[in-house]
């Protein structure tokens, strides 16, 4: 169980890496691949809810992490170890904050997400305070 969460705790680690220290997009980026907008809720670790609709959609699925899952209304879904810490660490970095977006490749899942990286500011640090 301790090796589970270690490697749990580590993914969730890298995932926030992986968000935090990508090169920021620049302002000379194609208008439709650099959109800006402020995030208003948390769904879980890699999902985010914006105050404006993009393509149809405020719900943004992050690509290229994974964290662990929350029921989310699901029955039956057995919530995985550490998803509420993942949900708070995505919470503290974006919450209410203005946030850059871009589009690495298919624009939208099949739930009607957008699918995209998501910048905060021109801080690679993405507010990461250490220990």
């Amino acid at each position: 169980m301790i090796r589970t969460r270690a490697i749990i705790v580590a993914g969730v680690a890298f995932s926030v890496l992986v968000l935090c220290i990508a090169p920021a997009p620049t302002a000379d980026a194609p208008v439709e691949a650099l959109v800006e907008a402020q995030v208003t809720a948390v769904v879980d670790g890699d999902t985010v809810a914006l105050d404006r609709s993009i393509n149809g959609a405020t719900q943004v699925r992050l690509t290229g992490i994974q964290t662990p899952k929350l029921p989310l209304g699901r029955l039956g879904f057995k919530e995985w170890p550490l998803a509420p810490e993942a949900k708070r660490a995505m919470e503290d970095l974006v919450l209410g904050k203005s946030v850059r977006l871009t589009f690495p490749g298919n624009h939208m899942d099949r739930h009607g997400r957008l699918l995209a990286h998501l910048y905060k500011g021109a801080d690679a640090s993405c507010g990461y305070r250490g220990t």
